[in-house]
């Protein structure tokens, strides 16, 4: 609504979005979100990271918790 001229002004835009100005004016100027930010770097897709999840609290729950280097390794 901003872009098409509907909303004239950073706050009213913002307040209308339901954020901070501050976070408008940066997602305006390119920003992305820490979300798509994050999405980015992450290592393993939703599948990997649910068979790891599983496996870890399978172990957890058979008396073998894993320690960081071991999930690492896994």
């Amino acid at each position: 609504m901003y872009n098409s001229g509907a909303i004239l002004t950073h706050t009213d835009a913002a307040t209308a979005a339901e954020m901070p100005r501050s976070t408008f004016l940066h997602r305006v100027h390119g920003r992305r979100s820490a979300e798509d930010y994050n999405k980015g770097r992450q290592l393993l897709n939703a599948a990997e990271e649910g068979i790891l999840v599983w496996y870890c609290d399978t172990l957890q729950k058979t008396g073998f918790p894993q320690s960081v280097k071991d999930v690492l390794s896994i």
